[in-house]
């Protein structure tokens, strides 16, 4: 049945697979760590060592084995992994410390900020529309986090704000690989890589793991990868302006898992906040799609 989709419906269906599998990965970090305790680091080790793995179980359908050698391209793929690991370290503190709805509605500025960011890093030029879709998104912000309040944490929303930062910042920089890059290296290094270079700290925050618990990690740095591999290949086979929108259906996810796992019941500003967001964010994507700029992972 599969085989018998546009490319445009297989994109939006692994799309969704994708996005689906981040959030239920996310929420099984966040029971990881604020309810079982584990520490941040042990959980990048072990999470980003599966999915690793995985990917190189199934490297074959991503490129093969042979393209990890990928000299003409290993500046990028050395950034993506310490844009990665920052990403790895602050997510899953925020995960531990913050509602999943609050942390998603604060990581969905990130088509704001690439275009920002957009301006010095590549010379782009941004017009009345996308300022306008910039300026009304980071007002949703405001109104969902209410900084007037006399119980805002500042902290919280900044380290939030920074992990959307380094987020778009590895999406910005996959720009600069060439065409002849493959799904496999961009996937492996930087989740293999972060691996790596948080090894020595998980190391020294390790805590045996019942057996009773594999199951929670499996379940992350499985799904992790799978969410991976489905949009490596649904930004490669269909319009990314098509299927980019399918990231907001991450809130709902986000949202359920909060209120049935967590206990964690959105205020009704902080949804209203995450609408404005989502509005904007969808019109910034239709005036991304019509100059032809739109964000890719």
């Amino acid at each position: 049945m599969f085989n018998h989709l546009t490319a445009t419906q297989k994109g939006l269906a692994l799309a969704f697979i994708g996005y689906t599998c981040f959030a239920f990965s996310d929420a099984n970090v966040k029971y990881l760590t604020s309810e079982l305790g584990y520490s941040t680091y042990q959980l990048i080790v072990v999470d980003t060592a599966i999915g690793a793995a995985m990917m190189l179980l199934v490297s074959k359908y991503l490129g093969g084995i042979k393209s990890l050698y990928d000299k003409s391209n290993a500046k990028i793929h050395g950034l993506r992994i310490l844009f990665n690991t920052a990403v790895n370290l602050l997510f899953v503190y925020c995960v531990s410390i913050m509602p999943l709805a609050s942390l998603y509605t604060i990581v969905f500025t990130l088509p704001f900020i690439a275009v920002i960011i957009s301006i010095p890093l590549y010379g782009e030029k941004v017009g009345i529309h996308r300022w306008t879709s910039i300026i009304v998104g980071f007002a949703g912000v405001v109104v969902a986090f209410q900084p007037w309040q006399a119980d805002a944490d500042f902290y919280m929303l900044a380290v939030a704000l920074l992990t959307a930062v380094f987020i778009t910042l590895m999406f910005l920089i996959s720009r600069s690989f060439n065409k002849d890059v493959s799904l496999l290296s961009v996937g492996f290094y930087p989740v293999f890589g972060s691996c790596i270079l948080v090894m020595p700290l998980g190391i020294m925050h390790f805590e045996p793991i019942p057996l009773e618990h594999i199951m929670f990690f499996a379940l992350s740095g499985g799904l992790m990868s799978t969410a991976i591999i489905c949009l490596s290949f649904a930004f490669k086979i269909a319009d990314s302006a098509a299927i980019t929108p399918l990231i907001y259906t991450e809130i709902v996810w986000a949202i359920l898992f909060g209120i049935i796992i967590f206990g964690d019941i959105p205020k009704p500003l902080e949804l209203v906040g995450a609408a404005i967001i989502i509005a904007s964010g969808l019109y910034l994507i239709y005036r991304e799609r019509k100059s032809g700029q739109i964000l890719e992972s």
